[in-house]
């Protein structure tokens, strides 16, 4: 995410968890009369599968509903934040399905993200960029 200091837009610090976050500041911004783009970018996001919406997913997803309620329904990267619990449940139930079906088919984390773009044609080879250097 890229948020322009100046525009002082923050997400609200009494959402429950680190889930959402992103989805709350672009629903502050459009409540303060700003525009949000999504910019298609290659990245490497190095963290594990979501295997499962844990208990604090469904916390921050309620709390998000609740503060919400006129925005809605809303999309999400992950599922439409909607009052109908169907939409969340079907995608539980997917991820359920795909980490008993394709856990073992998961890609590891990437012990050097940088090698992996330079690999990609993201990124110039670079003594600098080297990792473990």
């Amino acid at each position: 995410m890229i948020v322009r200091r100046a525009a002082g837009t923050l997400f609200d610090p009494s959402l429950p968890s680190f889930h959402l976050y992103g989805t709350d500041i672009v629903l502050e911004a459009k409540r303060a009369g700003m525009k949000s783009y999504v910019i298609d970018l290659p990245i490497i996001h190095n963290s594990k599968a979501t295997l499962r919406l844990d208990h604090s997913y469904l916390t921050a997803y309620r709390f998000m509903i609740r503060k919400w309620r006129a925005h809605l329904p809303w999309p999400t990267v992950i599922v439409q934040l909607t009052r109908n619990p169907l939409p969340l449940l079907l995608r539980r139930l997917r991820l359920r399905y795909r980490a008993i079906l394709s856990a073992p088919t998961l890609n590891p984390k990437f012990e050097c993200p940088e090698a992996k773009a330079r690999e990609l044609g993201f990124a110039q080879a670079s003594e600098d960029a080297i990792c473990g250097r």
